[in-house]
């Protein structure tokens, strides 16, 4: 058993019912992510919280994309094309629209952090974008790319950057709300 197969998840056949559990929960995470960053873009931009209710039809609508997804895909010859495919498709077109308007917004605000952060969430959404098509390529002609390992690693340094320009939009942010806070509090104490 290779160290990598998980309690031999992947000698089980693709429509073992373990296998296709892993295979949702692990799809609902990977659509989690853009989600939630998309969700924290909105709510720093527009400075207001998104509805609860619109919070839990997207989340309901993501659950039932990844339920279809993995079901859809169980007897599909390009499994991993399907599964990684559409969770990259759906990452990449997400963080590229979040990165669009983050370094649009960021003309108006002049965050540091709006900056690293609209820059690295683009990065992250090419690499997306690299990604379907390298698992398209790899199951169509059956080919390994030696360089598909490395994006991981790349993964993790934006992600990073990511946090980082979080952090210092936050910072900036806070600044900016503690500089109105102490204006309201000096006008408040001329009256």
């Amino acid at each position: 058993m290779c160290s990598s197969d998980l309690f031999g998840i992947f000698k089980m056949p693709a429509s073992d019912w373990r296998r296709v559990l892993i295979s949702m929960a692990s799809l609902t995470a990977g659509l989690l992510q853009p989600y939630y960053m998309a969700l924290g873009t909105y709510e720093s931009a527009r400075g207001r919280p998104v509805r609860a209710q619109t919070r839990r039809r997207v989340l309901i609508t993501l659950l039932i994309a990844a339920v279809a997804i993995t079901i859809g895909s169980i007897w599909c010859p390009y499994r991993v094309a399907a599964r990684l495919g559409t969770r990259s498709l759906v990452a990449g077109v997400v963080f590229c629209i979040t990165a669009i308007k983050l370094l649009r917004g960021r003309r108006r605000h002049g965050s540091m952090g709006q900056a690293i952060l609209g820059w690295s969430a683009l990065a992250y959404s090419l690499e997306q974008f690299q990604i379907v098509g390298c698992s398209i390529i790899q199951q169509v002609w059956k080919t390994d790319f030696v360089f598909t390992y490395y994006l991981g690693f790349l993964d993790v340094i934006l992600q990073v950057f990511m946090g980082v320009g979080m952090l210092r939009s936050e910072e900036h942010t806070s600044e900016l709300q503690s500089h109105s806070d102490l204006v309201c509090r000096l006008l408040l104490e001329k009256k």
